[in-house]
């Protein structure tokens, strides 16, 4: 594995925003703890006017009290996420992933573990200067999301690839506690042909497991999210059915990353957090689910977006039931924006 130099130690902290701070304008009234200052708008008692702070105009950090000394970039309303830097955090200055890069989130010594109020850790690479460079691929998969933080800029040339894959690892941040059981294919414990699994959900509903050739239901998909409430993964489909032998496994929801800087976002590569496509069933087994989609977050002062920039997060297909002699065929797995599963 690739070693990325980043200088740990420090860990990094979410500050809330204080509620009216700097957000809403004022004559003489303001709400409770709150003065009205020189500029028009509410602040603190303790503090200067909004217009006056040395981080006003800062990416994120309108309209929210920044504690003395800190970086802060984001915002906090989910799954967008606010990230405060400590005033001694070690950035390194600039850091280029170039060749292929694996973090491993659930204990690679490239993160920083960032605990926020809903997602839980974060494994985040951070600079002040951070590109993934063209050709280059950064591959994350674990429990852990994923962060690039770059403080004053950030590129993405190569692939950024948080997805689930049939045998490749589960994508950073995938299947989390959050999920709900995906429902399995229809089991007969014998020999005749057991159901598929469901499609897993996410922000969208997944699939319906087909019926089995003695109609047996397949597996009913869970209802999608009406919007993410936090940054994490997708959520895995449903296991084939059963028949004298255990059916497959639901395959895994895609990852989830976040990308993230107070300056200009230059993104010309590939940004992949899509779901796994389906285990193969043996003979006479249902097929299983495709994990559904990942979460993709982008935050940025300023943008240079190119005509090859592409992002995506798509469901795996399911796979097929097996035969009266043979087993199915595995699911597919996007490749592209426009491969659906």
């Amino acid at each position: 594995m690739r070693a990325v130099a980043l200088i740990l130690g420090v860990t990094a902290c979410y500050s809330p925003a204080r509620e009216g701070v700097c957000s809403v304008a004022c004559t003489t009234e303001c709400p409770s703890g709150l003065v009205c200052g020189g500029d028009g708008l509410c602040r603190a008692t303790d503090e200067l006017d909004c217009s006056s702070r040395p981080d006003a105009g800062d990416a994120g950090d309108a309209g929210v009290d920044v504690p003395p000394g800190e970086r802060c970039f984001g915002h906090d309303s989910p799954p967008y996420l606010r990230v405060c830097l400590p005033p001694a955090f070690p950035l390194v200055e600039s850091l280029e992933l170039t060749g292929f890069t694996l973090v491993e989130t659930d204990n690679d010594a490239a993160c920083t573990l960032l605990v926020g109020p809903t997602s839980g850790e974060i494994c985040v690479i951070a600079a002040e200067s951070l590109a993934v460079q063209s050709g280059a691929v950064l591959r994350a998969k674990g429990v852990r999301p994923l962060m690039l933080l770059g403080a004053s800029q950030l590129a993405i040339r190569g692939i950024v690839d948080v997805a689930s894959r049939r045998g490749g690892g589960v994508g950073a941040g995938a299947n989390p506690p959050g999920c709900k059981l995906t429902n399995a294919g229809q089991s007969t414990g014998g020999s005749v042909g057991a159901s598929g699994g469901a499609g897993g959900s996410f922000q969208g509903a997944g699939g319906k497991g087909g019926a089995s050739v003695v109609q047996l239901e397949g597996g009913a998909p869970d209802g999608a999210m009406t919007a993410a409430t936090a940054f994490r993964g997708g959520c895995p489909g449903g296991a084939g059915g059963s028949t004298a032998q255990v059916g497959p496994k639901g395959a895994a929801g895609g990852g989830a990353v976040y990308v993230l800087t107070g300056g200009m976002l230059s993104f010309s590569g590939t940004i992949n957090a899509s779901g796994a496509g389906g285990n193969p069933a043996g003979t006479q087994q249902g097929g299983s689910g495709g994990g559904s989609g990942g979460l993709i977050v982008v935050e940025s002062a300023t943008q240079s977006i190119g005509t090859t920039a592409t992002a995506f997060a798509l469901g795996g297909g399911g796979s097929t039931g097996g035969g009266d002699t043979g087993g199915g065929t595995p699911g597919n797995e996007p490749t592209g924006p426009t491969s659906f599963a």
